[in-house]
């Protein structure tokens, strides 16, 4: 799906049947910039194995072997980081949502990736 210059993907786009953990995995190491949008739920499900926490892995993977990192961006939806966010993302969590302020993420990005 293209949203302006963005080009956006989504697990619910997919055919029935791919590998969701594939999806993942590529999703991930070809994206330039990756938007995490953090709510109680997201965390829960990370922190229970599900999907989100294979997603959490490879993340924190990438962001160990680079800590610098800025191609990942916590957008907080709805809670507050410590309950929305595995612990590896609120690790400057303050810097990255003021840079998303300002950057002024656009909400019809959001209402799409809801």
């Amino acid at each position: 799906m293209k949203f302006g210059k963005f080009e956006i993907l989504l697990d619910q786009d997919l055919p029935k049947g791919y590998p969701l953990t594939r999806f993942m995995e590529m999703g991930i190491s070809r994206a330039d910039k990756v938007l995490i949008i953090g709510t109680p739920k997201y965390k829960k499900k990370a922190e229970q194995g599900e999907g989100a926490a294979f997603e959490g892995s490879i993340i924190s993977t990438e962001l160990m072997n680079d800590i610098d990192s800025i191609k990942y961006y916590p957008i907080l939806r709805s809670g507050t980081f410590e309950t929305s966010f595995p612990t590896i993302l609120q690790v400057g969590q303050e810097m990255i949502f003021q840079m998303m302020q300002i950057m002024k993420i656009n909400c019809e990005l959001l209402r799409i990736l809801s």
